[in-house]
């Protein structure tokens, strides 16, 4: 057992003082109270007892201050309601939960160092009420309750208005995008896209069908947040690797640098240097198989499951930035359809589509080749694929593909973000002008 250095005086004052009455004749104490040699020889094991166990119990000879010494130190209490000043008597120590820790009288398991019941000024609270806490923190706990519970019939209010809304719009009733089916089977190695899960007539489809998880700004730094945008396989931002820990649980961790998401102790996330025994990296319930997940950060849980979503529905404007990575009760995210997610081992595009050398202005712009602004600026019977790089109600109303890096049909690539190029087919929205409406109206 180890002490601090301003501490060990003290616990070798009272080792010393056991160890002498054990060994010298009856005398008497600074009270004019006689001292039984033999009782104390009875208790202190003369070949080598250790200070621990010279504490485990206490003669009637230590004073009141001694007591509370020994009893902030190891976190005991004085099983009796004796005076600690008895003639001839000792005083059981038993080991009490302090502040944080669980407890046996809490409901918590019975294990060995685990205390019975909480120490002096603590009460049974925190999680599931099997920490000892102060008033306050219990205080805390009710306030904390009394919000979630005020949430819920917000919650529940919402819920109503949602369902009369839906007698009047419902966006599984709407055209659906075509999205690029998951990848399940491409090389693990090259990392995967942590993607949002899409399906036909979610909530936020009309804003596009593929949005994955990203660092900003065209790199992965340390201490900045990461964002929903729309998915690119050819950037390395764009790509995770799962670094597996224990029992399921795991780091994410960018493919391009040495940094993995860190709660930070807050709701929203941030990029650090991977420590797997930083349990604020700690992630749970993936699946790597192609299979949609609810990914839960193990640091973050509480009464109600917490799951990673965004701070609203996805949303990208440009290729640099996009809609926080944060994490809430899965039962919120499930209401916007932001609670799912797959793993997509897509690879990388081989590049074709280029910049022309000189203006589509000119009607010069060959196949796979931009940037064109309208069919006229493609030779012959090519037509200009345009692909959306305004906001996703601008996209939706000008008919332009959600998308940004959108496929070319016919070509290879990506090309640059939001560019449009020449193709032999153009990009058709699958929303008719009364849907499109019916969309913006109830946005």
């Amino acid at each position: 057992m180890k002490f601090p250095a301003a501490i060990a005086p003290k616990l070798l004052g009272v080792a010393v003082a056991l160890a002498s009455a054990a060994a010298a004749p009856a005398a008497a104490d600074a009270r004019g109270v006689t001292t039984d040699t033999e009782h104390h020889h009875n208790r202190i094991n003369k070949s080598g007892a250790d200070v621990r166990t010279l504490l485990r119990r206490i003669p009637h000879d230590l004073t009141p201050d001694d007591i509370a010494f020994e009893r902030s130190l190891r976190g005991v209490e004085i099983n009796s309601d004796e005076d600690v000043h008895g003639v001839g008597q000792t005083r059981t120590l038993e080991i009490c939960s302090k502040k944080n820790q669980k407890a046996e009288e809490c409901g918590a398991d019975k294990r060995d160092g685990r205390g019975k019941k909480c120490c002096s000024g603590l009460k049974c609270g925190g999680e599931k009420n099997k920490f000892c806490v102060t008033d306050k923190d219990a205080d805390d706990d009710k306030d904390d309750k009394d919000k979630d519970k005020d949430e819920d019939d917000k919650d529940k209010d919402d819920d109503d208005k949602d369902e009369d809304d839906k007698k009047k719009f419902d966006s599984k009733d709407l055209s659906v995008y075509d999205a690029p089916p998951i990848d399940r089977s491409g090389d693990k190695s090259k990392g995967f896209l942590w993607h949002l899960y899409y399906e036909p007539g979610i909530k936020w489809a009309p804003r596009g069908y593929d949005f994955c998880v990203m660092c900003r700004n065209f790199k992965c730094k340390k201490g900045d947040y990461v964002v929903t945008s729309h998915c690119s396989a050819n950037e390395e931002h764009h790509r995770w690797e799962w670094v597996e820990v224990e029992d399921g649980k795991g780091l994410m961790k960018t493919k391009s640098e040495d940094l993995c998401l860190d709660g930070n102790g807050d709701w929203d996330f941030v990029l650090r240097p991977c420590d797997k025994d930083n349990e604020e990296q700690h992630f749970e319930n993936i699946d790597l198989t192609g299979e949609k997940f609810q990914l839960l950060p193990s640091g973050h849980q509480k009464s109600k499951p917490q799951c990673m979503t965004m701070l609203h529905h996805p949303l990208a404007a440009n290729d640099d930035d996009g809609e926080m990575i944060i994490d809430q009760p899965c039962y919120k995210a499930e209401k916007t359809e932001t609670s799912y997610w797959t793993a997509d081992y897509r690879p990388k595009i081989s590049e074709k589509l280029k910049k022309a050398d000189k203006s589509c202005r000119n009607k010069d712009c060959d196949e796979c080749e931009g940037y064109c602004e309208k069919d006229s600026e493609c030779k012959g019977d090519l037509v200009c694929y345009e692909r959306g790089n305004k906001g996703w109600r601008t996209n939706l109303e000008s008919g332009f593909d959600p998308n940004p890096n959108a496929q070319i049909p016919g070509c290879s690539g990506q090309g640059r973000h939001g560019k449009n190029y020449c193709s032999k087919k153009k990009y058709v929205s699958p929303y008719s002008d009364k849907e499109i409406k019916k969309i913006l109206d109830n946005a």
